[in-house]
């Protein structure tokens, strides 16, 4: 599951929701199946502790198009369920 990080995206219920259940089933699983993606900066502190110890993406930093095929090849290279 890609979690797309913005402040918007931060504040709302159902992301929350979603990601706490998607990060459930990862820890159940015991796999990396959870990626968080910088979209728009935010408030370092808006990051909930769960999202902030997986390594996540920035799409914020370079050319967007670099950085999107990057996330790709990242995302190919991952054993996910």
């Amino acid at each position: 599951m890609l979690v797309l990080l913005s402040p918007a995206s931060l504040a709302s219920g159902w992301v929350k929701h979603e990601t706490e259940h998607a990060l459930q089933l990862a820890a159940r699983s015991r796999r990396s199946n959870v990626v968080p993606v910088i979209i728009a900066p935010f408030a370092a502190e808006l990051l909930s502790p769960q999202l902030a110890n997986i390594q996540w993406f920035d799409l914020t930093t370079g050319p967007f198009e670099a950085r999107v095929e990057e996330l790709i090849r990242s995302l190919k290279t991952r054993e996910m369920e």
